[in-house]
């Protein structure tokens, strides 16, 4: 019976193969599995819809005024918090408010990372708030924006439309938005595991 026997160069070319399979092997099943549509996860991380890649947001070029004392209010001032923007095109309607209410149980809820969040309201026609006074008594930690810029500054968003909740993140990147549908206890979740992975803000 003979054996087979291979040369030194053979050897190395084995070798080599076999190398190369346990690096190749582990990406190829992985691959199979993830486009494998029977292997793919039914949840998710997130509960709003993600913006990828974030979208950063030219702050530095943008001023508006609060409402109703026109201050003016660079829009930097923003960054080095986190931030929920909502936006009103004109009165300030049910689902408006129901945003307002849901961001300030956000943040209430956030027990001692609440002073790491910021509120805002951006107002298009800040002359249409009827119940400016009631919305300023029942949330006032919120900034109520408005001014010329604003329209240039929300293009920004892409789609940027009332009933909608926007996430910022401290250095003004736009991460992801919730529907008006969108289950305040999902945001919740979002922003403490942000909170707690981010070092910033």
């Amino acid at each position: 019976m003979t054996t087979l026997s291979l040369s030194p160069l053979g050897r190395s070319r084995l070798m080599l193969v076999a190398l190369a399979s346990l690096f190749i092997l582990p990406l190829a099943i992985a691959w199979l599995l993830y486009f494998s549509t029977s292997w793919q996860p039914n949840t998710r991380t997130h509960h709003g819809v993600l913006i990828n890649p974030a979208r950063p947001l030219h702050f530095e070029q943008f001023s508006l005024q609060t409402v109703p004392e026109t201050t003016p209010f660079p829009l930097n001032q923003l960054q080095g918090r986190w931030t929920l923007l909502t936006f009103t095109s004109a009165e300030c309607t049910q689902r408006c408010w129901e945003n307002l209410y849901k961001m300030r149980q956000v943040k209430v809820l956030l027990n001692k990372n609440q002073q790491r969040l910021q509120k805002v309201l951006l107002a298009a026609n800040p002359s249409a708030l009827q119940q400016l006074s009631q919305l300023q008594a029942a949330y006032p930690e919120t900034w109520i924006l408005s001014g010329e810029q604003l329209p240039h500054f929300a293009a920004q968003f892409g789609m940027a439309t009332d009933h909608v909740i926007y996430l910022i993140d401290p250095l003004g990147n736009y991460l992801m938005y919730y529907p008006s549908d969108a289950d305040p206890e999902g945001l919740l979740k979002d922003l403490k595991h942000l909170l707690k992975l981010s070092h910033i803000g």
